[in-house]
Parts: structure tokens; sequence; C-alpha cells
């Protein structure tokens, strides 16, 4: 169950939007094509997200008896009066409309009970990444929950500890049933799930040298007296503080995760996020990381190097082949490493054609003119577009000593090896050639 098309009219800065998500694979064995959204900055691409998470979470909510209303008077368009939100699931739809003048949501027809309720009884994994996502180390956290819908719709702080005492819950299980069953080698299921699909992402990522992710225990003991006015008669309370710790192996060394950068932390808390809700949902399959869901990531390349930007949309689909990732960027290099059928560029809260441009494995420097529109004299230096001017109006109008002077001036400025200083210099030589 993936969503098929999206609809909106009036939400926010979108009078009118229709996107129809791409799929391959022949009737029966549908697979999702990654989503990856890109424009300026206000184009429409976070709300775009934000559609979908609210009236998924609205639906929801109302399904579990939840009074809320997740779409405000500030989220219907200004020269609008209603505001509407529809997802069609292959050939079923949800809906949410808002009006001005009504402040509930009318999403509470027996359609829409019915799909948030096939969601639930496919186990189809659901999860919105906002662009504040951290990670917290943390004290006494010996409450767990099991629910793959826990902290799902939340664009606002990821900050994992959900997952942190989860992953701590079954690490103490398993240690239990190590002692009991006398087999240090025994590993849970649930925990080979999350180490393995770590694995194969890192693997796609083409990252090495992480490894035996687990958790690190330290305990504090400290004394002291709640009353205002020490009883001596009375012993002092003794408090044991427990800090819980994610900790991984790199290159042989030990890690908290605290001391990873935060692209590296990011980039294996949101793989082992989407195992972890897998798992939980599926487990009687044999292999969980198979399962459905609809993870929603705003602007993936967030912290990354330009290595893993490249990567990591395709390593994500790879190791979670199921799940249909629908993803916001401003990076060139996630926009050249996707296949063309997965790209939608928004322009003032309007979807855009690339006209016949093939953005997957283009130059940067095109994707950048091409697709995010950034002309040359936004992608260099003002004074050496400038100098560059200079240096081809001279080559052009057959002053080649000045062209070589410009040429040495430029030398100095940037790169001696500079595209456009090579370019100029073959120009030189070709008019010389030619007398």
């Amino acid at each position: 169950m993936f969503i098929k098309q999206l609809k909106l009219k009036g939400f926010r800065g979108f009078e009118k939007l229709t996107l129809d998500f791409p799929f391959y694979g022949e009737s029966g064995e549908v697979k999702p094509v990654p989503v990856v959204l890109l424009g300026l900055n206000g184009s429409g691409k976070t709300s775009v997200l934000d559609a979908i998470d609210k009236l998924i979470h609205t639906v929801y909510a109302f399904s579990k008896d939840i009074d809320i209303t997740k779409i405000p008077d500030d989220d219907i368009n200004i020269n609008s009066i209603n505001c509407e939100i529809s997802l069609n699931f292959d050939n079923e739809k949800l809906i949410a409309f808002r009006s001005k003048k009504n402040k509930k949501i009318d999403s509470q027809a027996t359609d829409n009970i019915e799909i948030i309720n096939e969601i639930r009884n496919q186990s189809i994994v659901l999860k919105y990444f906002g662009t504040n996502r951290m990670f917290f180390s943390t004290k006494d956290i010996y409450k767990s929950s099991s629910n793959i819908y826990g902290d799902a719709f939340n664009n606002g702080l990821t900050d994992f500890k959900s997952f942190l005492r989860w992953f701590e819950e079954k690490e103490n299980l398993e240690n239990q049933d190590k002692i009991y069953k006398k087999q240090l080698e025994f590993t849970l299921k649930d925990l080979d799930v999350v180490r393995s699909g770590l694995n194969i992402f890192l693997q796609n990522l083409g990252v090495t040298g992480f490894d035996k992710l687990r958790i690190l225990r330290k305990s504090n003991g400290r004394e002291y007296d709640e009353l205002k006015e020490p009883d001596v008669t009375e012993k002092p309370l003794y408090v044991i503080d427990v800090e819980v710790n994610l900790a991984i192996d790199k290159n042989g060394q030990t890690y908290k995760f605290p001391q990873l950068s935060h692209g590296e932390q990011m980039m294996i808390l949101v793989a082992c996020d989407i195992a972890r809700r897998l798992t939980i949902a599926n487990p009687k399959m044999e292999n969980p990381l198979e399962g459905k869901g609809i993870i929603l990531i705003d602007e993936i390349e967030l912290h990354l190097h330009p290595t893993w930007q490249g990567k990591v949309v395709n390593a994500l689909s790879a190791t979670f082949p199921n799940i249909q990732f629908i993803v916001t960027t401003h990076s060139p290099l996630v926009i050249n490493h996707v296949k063309r059928e997965s790209l939608f560029m928004l322009e003032n809260f309007q979807l855009q054609q690339l006209n016949g441009f093939n953005n997957y494995g283009a130059d940067i420097e095109e994707i950048l003119y091409m697709v995010q529109k950034v002309e040359d004299e936004k992608i260099y230096p003002k004074d050496l577009v400038n100098m560059f001017k200079q240096y081809f109006e001279e080559i052009e109008n057959g002053e080649l000593d000045k062209a070589k002077e410009t040429k040495r001036v430029l030398e100095t400025m940037t790169d001696f090896q500079h595209p456009e200083i090579m370019k100029g210099d073959s120009m030189i030589k070709l008019k010389e050639l030619m007398g």
C-alpha cells in the first residue's frame, strides 16, 4: 500500500497541485521509486511532506478517538477559504477538508478510517524525519514502546530516544538469554534485523569501518538528603543515575554516539530506526527489511559529506526495497544520482518540467544551471566572473597578448587548471594556429 497520487488545494502557498508518484515492476509486484522534491527555498518542498504528515496524522488520531486538528488557519492559502489534502492509495483515497469557517476537519468519513485501519492491518511503517534531527544520551530509560507509529508523525525534533529505549531493552533481553542459555554467541532476531539493515545500508553507501552497535551504561551513585534541614536520625537517600548511550566501533576504536560527527550519527540512526520499525511491524516475516512503509525525509543531505549525499537515496532504497521514500533536497549530488522519474521540481508552489534535461549522471554545473537555476555569476565569485568575461572578450577580439596577461592574473586568483582557464587557453592556441 503506497501513495500513488497527492492532491493539494488551498494548502499554504499551493492553490492547486497534483503529484503522480512513480513505480516500477509488473502488476502485483509493484515497487516504489524514490521521490525527490527540489526547488528554491520557499518553493513548497517541505509543505508537500507536511501535507502528507498532517493528513495521515489527523485521520490516524481520529481513528484512535484522539481529538486533534493538524490543519490550523495558517495552513489555509491566504486566497482560499477551503483547504483540501488528498492521497490516493491504490484505488482508495484519504481526504482531509478544512474551511476557515469550520475549525473541525472533515476527515471523519468511514472510508478514511477504513484506509487507516488497512494501513495498520498491513503494518505499513510511517515516519517523518524533519530537519531537526539530533541524538541525546539518556538517563534512567527503562520504559519502552513497541508501537511502530510512536513519534512517527512529527516534523519537529527527532531525537531518536524511542530507538534508544527499544534497543536498550532488546539488548537486555539478549544478554539475559546468553546467560540462561549459556550461549555467548546467541543473538536476538530483532537486533539482528537492525544490525543487518545498518550493514547493508553502509555497504551501499560505500562506508566501511563501522561495527558492533551496542549500548554502553554508566552508573553514578550519589547520596543526598531531600530535607531542607538535615535530620541526622534519618539515613540519607541513595540514588543511582544510569546513563545509557549508544556506542559503535569505528576502525577498531569504540565511540559513543555523541563523539561521532553529526553526519555519521544521522546516517546510522535513520537507517537503524527504519529497521527497528520494520521489525516491530513484521515479527513473523523472514526478512522484515522487506516490509512496506512510507518514509518522509526533509533535506536528506543534511550534515552528509558529498560522497554520501550522492549515494544516500539509492542506499536507502536498496536496503529497504519496499519503502516509499519521499524526500527533499538542495544537493546537486543527490539530484544527479537518481533517475529522472524520481525528480519533482517545484517553483513558486507549482510543478515545473525539466524540459528534456536528463539529470542522471549530469555534470554538477549543469545541475546547478539547468535544474537549480544557479547562473554562472552565482556559482563563481563576482570578481572572478568579471575577470573571466574580460578573458574571453579579449580572445574573441583577437587581443591574444592581453588575453595571456589576463590568464596569468586568473592563475593567481584561482586554480591554474580551472576549466574556464583551460578552455580559454585552447581557444588562444587555436587562434594562433589559424593565424
